[in-house]
């Protein structure tokens, strides 16, 4: 056995299937709950007692998977005779990079894969109480980049495009 760097290639349809649970995930949520008959509806507790953690651990999951894939493919990506390659280019919601100051600027996929990373805290927020409201689509993250506090608004839907779209390469 010989041992080295970049010397494996991740499983797509894996992380190809975790995208599609957490696409489900989000979407089909407002469906669900809709099937909620009350508060000791058996679907009402299996909802509360799985959907933030499936919904962080696919996130999280998908993100490293991305990450590592896009700096596998990097120099395939950036090179002019590797026209198969494309550089990935998707924004995936909004980066408020410091929450002192009111900017905001769009969230890159490359971003968006490394805040869901370094994220300290990930929210669904919804009105009212969660137990009651179905996620949205947009997914709150949180944390810090040196002493800068800063808040991304992650679109999942264009966050499971994107991913999907970074692995199309390999398909």
């Amino acid at each position: 056995m010989t041992w080295g760097r970049k010397n494996f290639q991740l499983n797509s349809a894996t992380v190809l299937r975790d995208l599609y649970r957490l696409m489900s995930i989000v979407t089909g949520d407002a469906a669900l709950m809709a099937e909620i008959a009350g508060p000791g509806d058996p679907l009402k507790r299996l909802r509360s007692q799985f959907l933030e953690d499936e919904l962080v651990h696919l996130l999280v999951s998908t993100a490293v998977a991305n990450r590592i894939h896009e700096e596998h493919m990097h120099s395939l990506r950036t090179n002019p005779d590797e026209l198969a390659f494309t550089e990935l280019v998707h924004e995936c919601g909004l980066l408020q990079p410091d929450v002192t100051a009111d900017d905001e600027v769009p969230l890159s996929f490359r971003e968006a894969c490394n805040k869901i990373v370094h994220a300290d805290h990930v929210t669904a927020e919804t009105d009212g109480d969660p137990d009651e409201n179905s996620i949205p689509t947009t997914i709150v993250l949180r944390g810090m980049l040196g002493r800068k506090a800063w808040i991304a608004y992650l679109n999942i839907i264009e966050y499971v495009r994107a991913s999907t779209k970074n692995f199309d390469d390999i398909l």
